[in-house]
């Protein structure tokens, strides 16, 4: 191929993909700005049934660079792949659509409020797959489950805050207190070791990880509890898988 040659094929690959990176372009501006692709009007409601304001609800979906890009109200986006590529949030949403008015109906599944979770100054309601879906207000006492998490992170709406095995051996714990009567004082996790620190109204301490086997464990404090005063112990350490240690008051 000698060089005239060589310089037309250059100049035609050059142009093919000067072409197709031209209809890319075209294509995403179609998608983005022209109206007929897009949603004339969105309504948005909370997990109570009350009309909110859209952007209320999609701070969710922003942190999702395809949202960003192309826009909440973009019908494509919606219709694409019933918006999977949000897996934390999306499963927990109904959509409807009015194609007369190009309406778009978004309305979230009810939840679990499994319990609340607190860090630094704020904190969220967690449903039960370990996500934070609403703002909760920072209570104490008996009437909610609360823990407050001592992390380096920092939390917001749409986090999964904990994995799945990790929550279940935490609603695990909760149970094992409301069934023993306990009456918890804080309830304060070490996201670094995962290492839970329960401390009742009477001072005692319970000491869990919840990376070891709590079922277990727990199960083990059963059969053996008959043997142990707690209303004299000082702390009672669940940490060790299938070991407990026990510390009377002084």
């Amino acid at each position: 191929m000698n060089g005239r040659a060589r310089m037309f094929f250059r100049l035609k690959l050059y142009g093919v993909l000067g072409l197709i990176f031209l209809i890319l372009i075209l294509g995403f501006a179609a998608v983005r700005w022209l109206p007929i692709l897009r949603f004339n009007t969105i309504q948005a409601f909370d997990d109570r049934g009350q009309s909110i304001a859209p952007t209320s609800f999609f701070i969710l979906l922003f942190r999702d660079p395809v949202v960003r890009a192309f826009g909440e109200d973009s019908i494509i986006l919606w219709l694409a792949s019933a918006l999977d590529f949000h897996p934390l949030l999306l499963p927990n949403v109904d959509t409807a659509i009015d194609w007369w008015e190009r309406r778009l109906i978004v309305r979230p599944k009810p939840q679990i409020r499994t319990l609340i979770w607190c860090a630094i100054e704020h904190c969220f309601w967690m449903n039960e797959q370990g996500i934070l879906f609403d703002v909760a207000p920072d209570v104490e006492g008996q009437l909610v489950r609360r823990v407050s998490v001592v992390s380096e992170r920092s939390f917001a709406l749409g986090v999964r805050a904990i994995p799945d095995a990790l929550l279940r051996a935490l609603v695990h714990v909760f149970d094992f207190l409301e069934t023993g009567k306990i009456s918890i004082a804080r309830i304060t996790l070490e996201e670094a070791s995962f290492d839970l620190t329960v401390v009742s109204d009477d001072g005692l301490t319970l000491l869990f990880n919840l990376r070891s086997d709590v079922t277990t464990t727990l199960r083990s404090f059963a059969d053996v509890k008959q043997s142990i005063d707690i209303a004299r112990a000082q702390s009672i350490d669940f940490r060790v898988p299938q070991k407990i240690y026990y510390v009377p008051r002084a």
